[in-house]
């Protein structure tokens, strides 16, 4: 299988920091009430590089970010998220970063409506098919597993990736569940090959993920919709999902919303 990363080069971004968008697209599975089983709320965050500030030398937070999440169609959510973009971006020039995980629908979103943008997998997203090999290599082994997928995250980010999957080969008498966790992770790296040299994209000083994508799902859905025993009507879940996408973000959207209903409501008073 050729590597393809030596022939994929992000551009030098150093000097355009300061205007470089990043935009990260996911999926979470909601629990809806009156048996109508799960239903995928797509949830969206966009942040410009200079407000991610490290505060370790493995740690770093996001200082102001934009969310929007909605259970209605891909269609709506594209338009929402491209709303929340050119809102935050202005007119000025910007280079963006659009960020996901392995979901067609995602890629088919960043090359429609952010054509050029450098598009990046999720390395937290890739990180979880490394584990589930791991796991399925070396049950109850802990530690082995942690060092093994460590290794495997090391050369991931030096964008040899085709190492990895000849690491997985050399597992002797595979089971079941190793070969089909080996066959998902192969798949996976194949499918996105062109977003997964992050040798160059750490070279140029951009974000990867870690995490930041599966965040904006915890804090916007999965903290408040998807507790213990909890079931919502499409109605119910789709304004919780916008009030905590509002009040999350860091802009005025929490303070202007409750000031248009308080004027609304002097109006009719």
């Amino acid at each position: 299988m050729p590597d393809t990363s030596s022939e994929f080069e992000v551009p030098n971004l150093e000097d355009e920091q300061p205007d470089l968008l990043y935009v990260g697209v996911d999926g979470v599975m909601t629990p809806l009430n009156q048996k109508q089983g799960y239903k995928e709320a797509k949830v969206g965050v966009i942040f410009w590089s200079k407000d991610h500030q490290k505060v370790g030398k493995k740690r770093g937070v996001i200082r102001q970010r934009e969310y929007v999440a909605t259970l209605k169609s891909r269609t709506e959510f594209r338009n929402r998220v491209s709303q929340l973009y050119h809102q935050i971006a202005g007119k000025k020039p910007t280079k963006t970063v659009f960020l996901g995980d392995g979901a067609h629908w995602i890629w088919s979103m960043a090359s429609e409506q952010f054509p050029g943008a450098v598009e990046i997998l999720d390395f937290f997203h890739l990180s979880e098919y490394v584990w589930a090999v791991a796991k399925a290599a070396y049950p109850n082994k802990e530690d082995t597993q942690k060092d093994w997928v460590k290794t495997q995250q090391q050369l991931l980010k030096k964008s040899e990736w085709t190492t990895v999957i000849e690491n997985c080969h050399q597992f002797p008498q595979k089971k079941k569940d190793l070969t089909k966790s080996i066959t998902d992770l192969e798949r996976y790296l194949t499918n996105n090959q062109s977003r997964i040299d992050y040798r160059s994209y750490l070279k140029a000083g951009l974000m990867i993920g870690s995490g930041v994508v599966e965040s904006s799902n915890r804090r916007v859905v999965t903290q408040r919709l998807k507790q213990a025993g909890m079931h919502w009507s499409s109605f119910g879940a789709e304004g919780v999902m916008a009030l905590r996408a509002a009040y999350l973000s860091n802009s005025t959207r929490w303070s202007s919303f409750w000031s248009s209903k308080s004027y609304n409501h002097s109006k009719l008073a």
